[in-house]
């Protein structure tokens, strides 16, 4: 389910930076953009949330699991991966999204007014941030799995 998630995150990300940054808004009304944008920050404000859950319950999966799943889990969570995980993959990859996502969306939900003008430095930090931290993820998932059987 965690690599699931992450594909679709990563996968929204790739196509908001496409559009935003290649081949931008040209010949598009401001009304269609405030649509994509609000539907973009909606599908990965909740993407996120649902990585966070997906996070927690692998991460409990792995302690109640056998043997080599509780050494995966102490790698990520006391060893050699933890800063990676914490750091990158959590930090940098979910928790800073979320935040400009909330940002992005707030006007939104709570004034009920007009999103925000579209500012492309707010999507490429979401962008990218979203493609490091999934990168990162998949990384330190797969490289603290292998020095189990190793």
């Amino acid at each position: 389910m965690v690599f699931l998630i992450s594909a679709m995150m990563t996968g929204s990300a790739s196509i908001c930076f496409v559009g935003c940054f290649i081949r931008g808004f040209r010949g598009m009304t401001r009304e269609n953009v405030n649509t994509n944008k609000f539907m973009i920050h909606s599908i990965d404000f909740t993407l996120l949330i649902f990585s966070i859950i997906a996070l927690f319950l692998f991460i409990l999966g792995l302690y109640i699991s056998p043997r080599s799943s509780v050494f995966a889990v102490q790698l990520i969570m006391g060893g050699e991966f933890t800063l990676l995980f914490w750091g990158v993959v959590v930090g940098i990859g979910i928790i800073l999204p979320l935040v400009l996502e909330v940002y992005e969306l707030i006007p939104h939900y709570i004034e009920h007014v007009e999103l925000r003008d579209h500012n492309p430095w707010i999507s490429g930090v979401i962008t990218t941030s979203v493609l490091v931290g999934g990168f990162m993820m998949r990384y330190v998932i797969i490289y603290a799995g292998q020095m189990v059987s190793a």
